[in-house]
């Protein structure tokens, strides 16, 4: 493996359509996108190895140094068939029946000067298509490296944007997963609250039967003496006022769960407390001779 000077790898990269300039590649050399070595000589000025080189050619023109030697193989082997040719030509029985005769004839200066021009035509010929083939070559080699540096710019921006529909992927897929976990706590509360009503709904629940008992239990505690069938007449009264399919009616129920007392506005959690009071308060309203109308429920 060889070493290259600077005015050698100069001449290189020149053949591969880099650049001409020494004063650049000294720059890439001090900015070490070119690895090389300083020299003692000043003359040569630094060493870069064969290697170094290339790799920083394959790098500026990627497949080319391939394309190159691939050409001026291809060039080397047209050269030898020509050559095998030409020396084939000559060579037969012919050729060497004309040698004889040419012998014959040395004499004949201007027959053997002919032959010499139409040779050195035949060679211009061949040394012209060699350089049409060049030229086409040359024409196709620039082409491929401009398909593949579009390639390669090409698949830069395809990266780039598999990115970018990646990165919104998550993202939506993160958005979607906290909605999902928002409506199932919503879900949840509202099944609670549902169940929490169904349960204020059992608890409110009061047959007549049960409420003239807890109402029995309240007109005792009032201390006051009422006839039974006076008592009778005031507790299906104040059921009327306070139930509704036996059930305590759903106005005086507040949003917290409290049962509010529609003669003295005192809020209880416990529906029995409740129906002791109001029957207490009505038969004390009932005593002083207040009526009771269910305009008191508004």
């Amino acid at each position: 493996m060889r070493n290259y000077n600077v005015h050698e790898a100069v001449k290189l990269l020149d053949k591969y359509y880099i650049t001409d300039s020494i004063q650049m590649v000294t720059r890439w050399l001090r900015e070490r996108k070119i690895a090389g070595v300083p020299s003692s000589n000043r003359k040569n000025g630094w060493i870069i190895t064969e290697e170094e080189l290339f790799a920083f050619i394959e790098e500026k023109r990627p497949g080319l140094p391939q394309i190159m030697s691939v050409y001026e193989e291809y060039i080397k082997n047209l050269t030898i068939e020509k050559n095998e040719e030409w020396r084939d030509k000559y060579t037969n029985e012919e050729a060497i029946h004309q040698v004889d005769c040419k012998k014959k004839e040395k004499d004949d200066g201007q027959h053997y000067n002919s032959d010499l021009a139409e040779q050195n035509q035949s060679l211009e010929g061949m040394v012209q298509q060699l350089l049409e083939e060049h030229s086409l070559l040359n024409q196709s080699m620039v082409e491929v490296i401009t398909q593949n540096q579009d390639l390669i710019e090409e698949n830069k921006t395809l990266i780039e944007l598999f990115e970018i529909m990646d990165k919104e992927l998550k993202e939506l897929k993160s958005t979607k997963e906290k909605t999902n976990q928002k409506e199932d706590k919503n879900t949840n509360k509202k099944k609670t609250d549902v169940k929490g009503k169904d349960k204020r709904n059992i608890k409110l629940e009061m047959p007549y039967k049960s409420f003239c008992a807890i109402a029995n239990e309240g007109s005792e505690q009032s201390n006051k003496k009422i006839e039974k069938s006076k008592l009778d007449s005031i507790i299906k009264e104040v059921y009327g006022l306070l139930c509704e399919n036996e059930k305590i009616k759903g106005e005086l129920v507040n949003e917290s769960g409290f049962i509010s007392c529609p003669f003295s506005n005192k809020p209880f959690k416990q529906p029995k407390r409740f129906i002791k009071h109001a029957v207490q308060r009505f038969i004390e309203r009932h005593e002083k001779g207040v009526q009771v109308t269910l305009e008191m429920l508004s």
